[in-house]
């Protein structure tokens, strides 16, 4: 298969996972089902300013389940904010881009800092 075949299969799978998450109510979400780190990991690798939105989407999502007191544990991790802050960085996206890879980094701080 051509390349271009395997990059519209992967982002045909991403934007079925987004549908998936849009269909889950608020602290239901389980990473068994839906695979948040691949997830992640897959909208990261476009390199693109709709794929680092699309990273972001999911960690505030992980969020909403943490605060929820999601029973399957999820919890954002600093992988998670690794992921964010490097699509954004690889998005091409310039000074905003940059922008928001430091508001995510001040983020994860204030969380840290916050325990």
């Amino acid at each position: 298969p051509a390349p271009h075949d395997s990059q519209a299969k992967k982002r045909e799978w991403l934007l079925s996972m987004n549908q998936a998450l849009d269909d889950t109510p608020i602290g239901r979400l389980d990473p068994n089902v839906l695979p948040l780190s691949t997830i992640m990991n897959g909208w990261a690798k476009q390199k693109s300013s709709e794929g680092a939105r699309m990273v972001e989407h999911w960690l505030d999502r992980v969020h909403n389940e943490y605060n929820s007191e999601n029973p399957h544990g999820v919890h954002p991790t600093a992988r998670m904010y690794t992921m964010a802050v490097d699509a954004w960085a690889k998005s091409g996206g310039g000074a905003p881009a940059a922008r928001r890879a430091e508001a995510l980094l001040e983020r994860m701080d204030r969380l840290y800092r916050a325990g």
